[in-house]
């Protein structure tokens, strides 16, 4: 019982009314209400680097900022072709230290929920470490799906998103800059909660200058994007840095954006610190990184 009102209420910042049940923090609903109140802020964290405690920690953290709304949790794997070298590097990290499969990845999402965290989870990774019966595991857990690999074309795709609707998950698809106006439209005909747009080709990382690209270049690719897929929530990543790129990303009129390689870098920087400094650190990093942005209502 005590377990269960620390779930439901927590020490993590979010309240949860006691009717409310595990549905409250899975499904499509949740994931889609966090764009309810207007831009919203996503980030990435790699589970169990630098270790599956640390990573409930972390979750906490950025769930007490009041300054994230959605969390993707990364599937380490082996060759992340997408991936910068720092998002790489943690996690190889988490391979070495026992985090083999998506199995894992799930557990520590269970030990967060089960100290308080309410945050909606995306999982995010590649197709070959979403093995089979991950679904069942992760159903009352997470919110949906990004699989960097899967492209729309291949059935796999179609044949997944119809096993994700049937345990209300979403299936989030990305498109690049170089993504043709008449295949952005089609992809957007799958879009259940939002879309995800790399603003740069190439793999994640920091990018310092992202900022000024964003309010040149990236604009006809922009452009095409939102005359393609109207009614649908639009989130911005790959490079996001720092507040001048957010902003920059708020004025543009996306619905939201993700920052991951930044994070991990700060988190690396600081892995070796307590739990709950650690936990307080990522707390103070995303209130800087996201300043000026709207307040999540408590």
């Amino acid at each position: 019982l005590k377990l269960q009102f620390l779930y439901l209420i927590g020490k993590s910042g979010r309240h949860i009314h006691p009717r409310e049940t595990m549905a409250a923090v899975c499904g499509r609903a949740i994931l889609k209400k966090a764009f309810d109140d207007g831009f919203c802020r996503l980030v990435y964290v790699t589970s169990s680097f630098p270790t599956a405690e640390k990573t409930v920690q972390i979750l906490l953290g950025l769930q007490e900022s009041k300054m994230v709304d959605v969390v993707e949790v990364g599937v380490p794997f082996t060759d992340p072709v997408g991936d910068g070298p720092v998002i790489d590097e943690c996690a190889q990290e988490a391979i070495r230290g026992k985090c083999t499969s998506i199995f894992t990845v799930i557990d520590v999402v269970r030990q967060a929920r089960a100290a308080g965290f309410t945050l909606p989870v995306v999982l995010m990774g590649y197709f070959n470490t979403f093995i089979d019966g991950w679904m069942d595991k992760a159903k009352d857990v997470i919110s949906g799906v990004i699989i960097v690999d899967l492209p729309f074309e291949e059935p796999e795709t179609h044949r997944m998103i119809g096993e994700l609707n049937k345990r209300d998950l979403s299936f989030v698809p990305l498109v690049t800059p170089f993504t043709s106006p008449e295949r952005i439209a089609i992809i957007s005909s799958i879009v259940d909660t939002f879309l995800y747009c790399t603003c740069v080709l190439g793999v994640t990382g920091v990018r310092k200058t992202l900022h000024e690209y964003l309010q040149t270049e990236y604009q006809a690719s922009w452009k095409n994007v939102t005359e393609n897929t109207q009614g649908k929530h639009k989130i911005i990543g790959f490079g996001v840095s720092n507040n001048e790129a957010v902003q920059a990303i708020n004025n543009l009129g996306a619905s939201g954006l993700v920052v991951g390689s930044a994070l991990m870098r700060h988190i690396s920087a600081h892995k070796n610190d307590a739990p709950a400094d650690l936990r307080a650190s990522v707390g103070e990093f995303v209130k800087v990184l996201f300043a000026n942005t709207r307040q999540t209502a408590a």
